[in-house]
């Protein structure tokens, strides 16, 4: 009786590990993921799974770890849809602004971290002038409050939060140009509370879209009231 309740017992598990290891009905036929700006088959190769692989054996622990050397990501979390599906939600980093150093696009985020270096891939705001030396995706590039680049990343940042396709940002001295378009600037001087400031940008801009004004300088650095300095004086709205 023993032996045929120890044989039961092996033919049990080895159908057991067959079915879960070995007969394919746990191997991933597809792998579903939110996209952000990263390309799709880079996720896919930083992921490091493939279809075929064992849906069983796949540990949360090795996507995160797979994912946590790259600063484009910054989060991610794993749902198994048995028995052949896997589901993922990442979250990204976003660029804010971009820096151009050797011919490179370096992307940072809103914490002044790089998250990218490399060619240009993502629309961002450039801020020009700045000089960066040995940068490195994942480093955080020094901006202290107040700092030139501190406050040309806040500046970014709002650009960003808008949706407002801006073209750049550089300096003359310490005051803050915004570059809309070719022709087309915002003056935010040395930066004081430029939450305010952007408010009033905003709001000045879209009257001068609606009255087909592309050409000029809104002059902010007055934080009691702002000037339009138009490209030809018979636009002075």
């Amino acid at each position: 009786m023993k032996k045929i309740v120890l044989l039961l017992t092996v033919v049990f598990l080895g159908i057991a590990v067959y079915v879960l290891f070995f007969s394919g009905l746990f191997d991933i036929r597809a792998i579903r993921f939110n996209l952000d700006w990263v390309p799709e088959e880079e996720v896919l190769e930083k992921i490091g799974v493939e279809k075929g692989d064992n849906l069983i054996l796949l540990s949360p622990r090795d996507i995160r770890n797979n994912l946590a050397g790259d600063a484009r990501f910054e989060a991610v979390s794993m749902k198994k849809n048995w028995p052949d599906e896997l589901l993922l939600h990442i979250s990204y980093r976003t660029p804010v602004a971009r820096i151009v150093m050797n011919e490179k696009s370096v992307y940072v985020d809103a914490q002044a971290l790089i998250v990218y270096i490399g060619e240009e891939i993502y629309d961002a705001i450039t801020i020009e002038g700045m000089e960066l030396e040995g940068a490195v995706a994942g480093r955080t590039v020094e901006a202290g409050e107040g700092s030139r680049f501190r406050r040309a990343l806040d500046l970014a940042e709002l650009v960003d939060q808008s949706d407002m396709g801006m073209k750049s940002i550089r300096f003359d001295e310490e005051e803050l140009i915004l570059t809309i378009s070719d022709g087309f600037v915002a003056l935010f001087g040395k930066g004081e509370d430029l939450e305010s400031a952007f408010s009033i940008f905003y709001a000045v801009y879209q009257d001068l879209m609606k009255e087909g004004i592309e050409e000029g300088a809104i002059d902010l650095r007055n934080p009691d009231r702002y000037v339009f300095i138009p490209l030809h004086p018979e636009e002075q709205p």
